[in-house]
């Protein structure tokens, strides 16, 4: 089993997410109590919750140790009681790394630590979209369709900064904020988001289910 007391924030090579609204701080190494994990229920980045196909792989992968080039999980200070027990930070991305951990037993992981809401942007349209290029990013297991398509389309209801109610508009946000997903399928996501927000197009286009 790795040993966390080796682990060393200044061997993290990740480059920093950028996104509008939000500041990287630093890479530190927090004890996972000090941590509160919101209810997935609360997370519009994962609809369907927790793969625990995928928290059995993390947990067999974190217990050799960790890869220093890829993300570390991410927090936000916020320090709050809950239940009665202080939390001085907020897991913003991550949930299954943290099972894993826990099923590995560990106590302590190197986190990124990120401020949001800055510059005049919302909470939401500084989270959100950090949240999608997160999950964009290994070892982080890649959003859905349906998971992206909901989350645009809760910003447009919502009046974001970011994405508006038109088809170039979606476009510009799909390619910006899921730029490793293949092409086929930026234009599925745009497509589901463009019906449930009943944008207007120029041109009307139909897949192969809408023949039926």
């Amino acid at each position: 089993m790795f040993d966390t007391q080796t682990l060393d924030p200044q061997l993290v090579t990740f480059k920093a997410l950028v996104c509008e609204g939000s500041k990287f701080e630093d890479y530190i190494i927090i004890p996972l109590d000090e941590i509160y994990v919101p209810p997935m229920a609360d997370n519009p980045v994962r609809k369907k919750g927790k793969d625990p196909v995928n928290i059995n792989d993390l947990t067999q992968s974190l217990s050799h140790g960790i890869d220093y080039s890829l993300m570390p999980p991410i927090v936000r200070r916020c320090s709050r009681i809950v239940n009665g027990k202080h939390y001085k930070y907020e897991l913003i991305a991550g949930n299954h790394r943290m099972e894993a951990f826990a099923n590995n037993k560990y106590t302590k992981w190197i986190f990124g630590v990120y401020e949001f809401a800055l510059d005049g942007y919302s909470y939401q349209d500084s989270l959100l979209p950090f949240q999608l290029m997160e999950n964009d990013h290994k070892p982080s297991l890649p959003a859905s369709e349906g998971d992206i398509s909901n989350v645009i389309v809760r910003m447009i209801a919502n009046g974001s900064k970011l994405v508006t109610n038109d088809e170039d508009s979606i476009r510009a946000f799909v390619k910006k904020y899921c730029k490793n997903k293949a092409p086929n399928t930026r234009g599925a996501i745009v497509l589901k988001v463009i019906r449930a927000c009943g944008t207007y197009q120029d041109v009307v286009t139909y897949t192969a289910k809408d023949a039926f």
